[in-house]
Formats: C-alpha cells, structure tokens, sequence
C-alpha cells in the first residue's frame, strides 16, 4: 500500500524519520535530516522545527523508540508539538 502525504508539514517529518532510519548519508543522517525538513518548511512557508534543549531526553527517547518499532506516530507527535502552528499539547 503506497500512503500519499499531501501535508508539506507531515512530508518533512516522513523524510526526517526515513533518512535517520535508513542512514542515507556517512554520517549526520539525524542532523542532515532535521535541516532537511526545515528547508520543506521553509519552502512552504511555514516556521523551523526547534527542539527544546529542556526536550531533548524526550527526542531521543522516542527516536530510540522508533527505530527499535519503527512506529513513527510518537514522532509525527513529538516535532508537532515542539512547533509554534502545530502545538497539540502533547508535552
């Protein structure tokens, strides 16, 4: 089953999680995708992603569980929450 995202939002969170997942680059893959998916923003209009540095344990924390599940909702979640026109509360 092929799954469209027409979101730009959720378009940049999916090219996030699958570049840190499937190591495209030698190294920074998680660096190389965050600025990846602030340029999508970006492109689109729309404000960066910033994680707090006081949610920085809870990035890591369900990064770790998405690569052991590789269930991504916790981050399509987490980012949403961590940004100015998305905040659901979720901290």
């Amino acid at each position: 089953m092929t799954t469209v995202l027409d979101d730009p939002f959720e378009q940049a969170l999916a090219y996030f999680l699958f570049a840190a997942l499937q190591q495209f680059y030698f190294d920074g893959n998680k660096r190389t995708g965050r600025a990846m998916v602030n340029g999508h923003l970006m492109t689109h209009g729309m404000d960066a992603i910033s994680v707090p540095a006081a949610r920085r344990l809870e990035f890591n924390t369900r990064m770790v569980d998405f690569y052991r599940t590789r269930n991504a909702d916790g981050m399509f979640a987490f980012p949403a929450s961590c940004h100015p026109d998305r905040q659901t509360g979720m901290h």
